[in-house]
């Protein structure tokens, strides 16, 4: 494993404790569910590539593992609204973020389609208070 990696590795356990699974109402500490853990890991790999840290990482794959829920109209939106800030004077990279989005999309369907639980991530600041 690459120094790289590894450092990924130390970040994502770190933010793990600060993720939750919401299932049928129900909210789970990501840290406890093994599975749901594995699975994220897995879903994410191709954001890697896209950002070294892995704060941001993680949190884009959440996004769109969550988007997946929700109707096209509606993902649009909210895919315009949360790559705005990302790359604000870069179009190109935004427009390359927005096609990462849409294809992490169609990766939850093809690979997971039978996962009807979302992953809230939880915010680190107040946690620590």
């Amino acid at each position: 494993m690459g120094a790289n990696k590894k450092k990924q590795r130390r970040e994502a356990n770190k933010m793990f404790k600060y993720i939750t699974i919401i299932e049928n109402g129900v909210q789970y500490p990501l840290t406890e569910r093994k599975k749901e853990r594995q699975i994220l890991e897995h879903y994410a790999e191709p954001v890697l590539s896209f950002f070294s840290d892995a704060k941001t990482m993680y949190s884009v794959a959440i996004f769109s593992w969550n988007l997946s829920f929700f109707d096209i109209e509606r993902r649009e939106k909210m895919i315009e609204e949360y790559t705005r800030p990302f790359f604000e004077n870069d179009e190109e990279k935004k427009n390359s973020l927005y096609k990462l989005i849409t294809s992490m999309i169609h990766r939850k369907s093809a690979l997971y389609p039978q996962a009807g639980f979302l992953f809230y991530p939880l915010d680190e600041e107040a946690e620590k208070e």
